[in-house]
């Protein structure tokens, strides 16, 4: 009987590792294609580290006290791995929902009533323009930094980034100010437009350095732009011992559940 093959990916992550650390510590042998190590960093840790040869070390202290904390190891032989697996770390929705508010173009939902504009609403773009502006902010994120550090030192390794979850469902019925554009966009008509307009520009972005886009999975949607109920109830920070849940305030983390459904989209990509 013969041995299925099995991908070593290093996967990386800012906070939203967590929950595809939480989905492997809960269930390690659900994904026996993947041979996996994570390696997450609070902020831009991951920016902090330094590649000699194929050997990456961190050298920032939130960095050092990351890779030792969180992975028990001070430095990383990237030669090891089949491919990099990046999570989360700013390649959001939200990009665009905060530019939509600011501006749009003719022929969305929202422009069939001009009277935003004759109010001094957003300024008329063509949505040329607003993709432009998007991948200059996608480009920005740490994401995409890290993805290029990655590629400066390993131009021929497969690089993989993961959306960061859409904001949870709950926030449709609060008045949080960090999420009144999502409730916009659901009232105004956009929503689907936005999100597939999101989708398409972070692809054509991480393929511009060679890299391969994962969206968020369809399952874990609701209206498009949101991550259903049950994908961020019980979400825990990213911490050594994956006790720690988030505030119960919390809109922006996915759970271990997401998690699973995210690891299964890498096993698909990788039989």
């Amino acid at each position: 009987m013969s041995v299925p093959p099995v991908t070593r990916i290093c996967i990386f992550g800012n906070s939203h590792l967590a929950a595809l650390r939480s989905a492997h510590i809960a269930t390690p042998r659900a994904w026996p294609s993947l041979k996996m190590t994570m390696i997450g960093a609070h902020k831009n840790g991951l920016l902090e580290t330094r590649i000699d040869g194929t050997v990456m070390h961190p050298v920032g202290k939130n960095a050092k006290a990351s890779f030792e904390r969180l992975a028990g190891i001070n430095v990383l032989d990237l030669a090891g791995f089949d491919a990099f697996v990046i999570a989360g770390c700013q390649i959001a929705f939200n990009q665009a929902a905060n530019m939509w508010v600011r501006a749009r173009w003719p022929g969305l939902p929202s422009m069939a009533d001009q009277g935003d504009m004759i109010k001094g609403g957003p300024a008329l773009v063509s949505q040329q323009m607003f993709r432009a502006s998007l991948r200059h902010r996608l480009n920005a994120t740490l994401g995409m930094r890290f993805a290029r550090h990655l590629r400066a030192a390993m131009p021929d390794m497969p690089i993989y980034l993961t959306s960061q979850p859409r904001v949870a469902q709950s926030v449709v019925t609060t008045r949080a100010t960090m999420t009144a554009s999502h409730r916009r966009l659901l009232r105004r008509g956009d929503a689907q437009v936005i999100s597939d307009l999101f989708d398409d520009e972070a692809a054509l972005t991480l393929a511009q350095i060679g890299g391969v886009f994962v969206p968020q999975p369809d399952a874990t949607r609701h209206r498009h732009i949101l991550t259903a109920k049950p994908f961020t109830e019980g979400a825990k920070r990213l911490s050594k011992t994956d006790r720690h849940a988030q505030p119960p305030t919390d809109v922006l983390h996915a759970n271990a559940t997401y998690g699973a459904t995210v690891l299964d989209q890498l096993a698909g990509i990788f039989v």
